[in-house]
């Protein structure tokens, strides 16, 4: 599993940052350490809620995390999902059109 995040998936990630980690997390990630390349471990980051301004803008908390963030979470996330998915729908039309053999 560590290897399929490390290695295989075709993303990149900056940081990881989990928030409030159980004492579990700690204990978890020592063990997992010896499987882990030491850029990844690098890039998990336990933070407690205190800290989370210093690593995030207010703007772009919600108010439960103690930042002003004015919209819903869900509403911003689905009105980006349907984008995503107006522009996959587009781009499948344009790549028939140019794969249509020319008469």
């Amino acid at each position: 599993m560590v290897g399929l995040v490390q290695d295989c998936l075709p993303i990149k990630m900056k940081q990881i940052y989990i928030l409030n980690p159980p004492f579990i997390f700690a204990v978890i990630k020592k063990m997992m350490r010896p499987f882990m390349k030491q850029k990844l471990i690098d890039r998990i980051c336990p933070i407690p809620k205190s800290e989370i301004g210093e690593h995030f803008e207010s703007t772009s908390l919600p108010p439960e995390l103690g930042g002003t963030f004015p919209g819903d979470f869900w509403e911003m996330r689905a009105a980006g999902l349907k984008l995503r998915q107006q522009s996959i729908a587009e781009f499948e039309v344009k790549a028939q059109q140019l794969l249509k053999p020319q008469a």
